[in-house]
């Protein structure tokens, strides 16, 4: 009976979670920001949210009894992989079938921005004064270059990857954490 209750916990926080993780990522795209742009690597609070919501509510749900560390655990590693997989594919979809175009132009923005630190970079190698600074300039143009040959290289599969690793790293790291913090109740709690 536990087990199915965990399971129905995971999948419906894990499901909406990846939704919401996905409508993130539409958002960002209806603004017109960029793929590459700062704000859209916030989104790893969102499967934050879910499994936190997801173990709560398993522990101080209808039944409200003590839920062990490998309960918790499991509600939040589940609720995690679901939200994972939801948002990677869901991103894999639209990027590969959608609008195959916004991948590109978010490539293009990025290394135009790279192609500016180069430039900028260039500018203060010519100023350097010593051969220390040259070639710690050199060294970071050439990082930057690899960054860029790199970039134009990167695929939906690619970035529904990295969100899905990303998002299962951190998720399974904070559900360890949670299942800690949840792992017992006293019983004066549960009768209040």
């Amino acid at each position: 009976m536990r087990t199915r209750e965990m399971v129905r916990t995971a999948l419906l926080f894990g499901i909406v979670g990846g939704v919401f993780g996905f409508v993130y990522f539409l958002v960002f795209y209806f603004l017109d920001i960029k793929l590459f742009d700062d704000f859209q690597s916030l989104d790893f609070f969102i499967p934050l949210v879910f499994i936190a919501l997801a173990i709560y509510y398993f522990r101080n749900g209808p039944a409200q009894r003590q839920m062990p560390f490998g309960q918790g655990l499991a509600v939040g590693l589940l609720t995690n992989a679901l939200a994972s997989a939801v948002v990677g594919f869901s991103i894999w979809g639209f990027l590969g079938f959608m609008d195959p175009d916004y991948l590109p132009e978010s490539i293009e923005w990025q290394s135009s921005r790279m192609n500016q630190k180069v430039e900028r970079l260039e500018g203060e190698l010519k100023e350097a004064k010593n051969d220390a600074e040259r070639k710690e300039k050199r060294e970071e143009i050439k990082t930057i270059e690899g960054h860029i040959s790199a970039l134009k290289t990167t695929t939906p599969y690619m970035i529904a990857q990295d969100k899905q690793v990303k998002y299962f790293m951190i998720g399974t790291l904070f559900s360890i954490f949670l299942a800690f913090v949840y792992r017992r109740r006293k019983v004066d709690e549960v009768t209040n």
